[in-house]
C-alpha cells in the first residue's frame, strides 16, 4: 500500500449521510480553530539565534524539569 493510500484511509469520514458529514466537518473545523487559537497564545521566540532557541526549549520543558 502506498503512503498516499495509507493517509487517505486515516482521513475517511465516519458517515456517508451528507448531514452527518457536514456536522463532522464543522466539529473538525472548530477543533482546528481552537488549536490555532491556543498556539497563538504561546510566546514566540527568534529561532534564528542561539538564545532564542534556548528560550524555546526551556519554555517547552515539562514543569518538573524547569525547577532543576
Amino acid at each position: 500500500m502506498s503512503r498516499a493510500e495509507d493517509n487517505s484511509l486515516n482521513c475517511q469520514l465516519k458517515s456517508e449521510n451528507i448531514e452527518d458529514v457536514v456536522k463532522e466537518l464543522a466539529e473538525l473545523y472548530c477543533i482546528q480553530q481552537d488549536q490555532i487559537s491556543e498556539l497563538s497564545k504561546r510566546p514566540k521566540f527568534d529561532l534564528s539565534t542561539v538564545h532564542g532557541r534556548e528560550q524555546a526549549v526551556i519554555a517547552n520543558l515539562p514543569p518538573e524539569l524547569k525547577n532543576i
